[in-house]
């Protein structure tokens, strides 16, 4: 049985990557995911090459630390932010309902990313966590909600259950619809599977 649910924050609760693309220069609107190639996988940085941003980067870490903490606090909202913590906490309750969300390594993304919480969903900031390893989470009672495959793969691997939100860079981005299949698979996990 589902008791725990877990939502990822960037690109399930808001529009982070092409946010991002387009805080670096990239010609691109923060919800339009059409505009990533599916090909590039999830790196950010070739995409940024790609889209032709202007500016290029040694490394992951010179990438990130451009970005300051006004920029994680201004993520836009996602469309499907609000009905899909509705759902949630229709289903396992309120309490039982947390924001999991992996930094940067660099200290403007955590404060950012708490800014975020508490300008966005202010009630849920008991309940939320950032940090690197969100398969230590994982149990038989547990749901992962992400867009990024590794952590799904770990978390499943680590005896949790997962939800692999589409998006351009992991295998389900084929779903149009994105709170459509989430909303599906969250269905069959709390009253089928997960309750076995």
């Amino acid at each position: 049985m589902i008791t725990k649910i877990f939502v990822d924050m960037d690109d399930v609760l808001n529009y982070f990557t092409m946010s991002a693309l387009r805080y670096i220069g990239c010609d691109v609107e923060p919800w339009n995911y059409g505009a990533y190639n599916p090909v590039w996988g999830w790196n950010i940085l070739h995409a940024s090459q790609e889209l032709k941003c202007g500016k290029s980067f040694m490394d992951y870490d010179d990438f990130w630390k451009r970005f300051p903490r006004s920029f994680w606090a201004s993520v836009p909202v996602s469309n499907m932010c609000y009905p899909l913590l509705e759902l949630c906490d229709k289903y396992v309750g309120h309490d039982n309902v947390a924001i999991l969300t992996r930094p940067t390594n660099f200290a403007n993304c955590y404060a950012g990313k708490f800014d975020w919480i508490e300008r966005h969903i202010p009630d849920r900031i008991k309940n939320c966590f950032i940090g690197g390893s969100k398969h230590l989470c994982a149990n038989h009672e547990s749901l992962l909600i992400d867009d990024n495959e590794e952590n799904v793969n770990l978390f499943g691997d680590n005896g949790g259950h997962t939800i692999l939100v589409p998006r351009p860079w992991n295998r389900n981005y084929i779903h149009f619809d994105s709170f459509g299949e989430v909303k599906k698979c969250l269905s069959y996990y709390v009253f089928k599977k997960g309750n076995q």
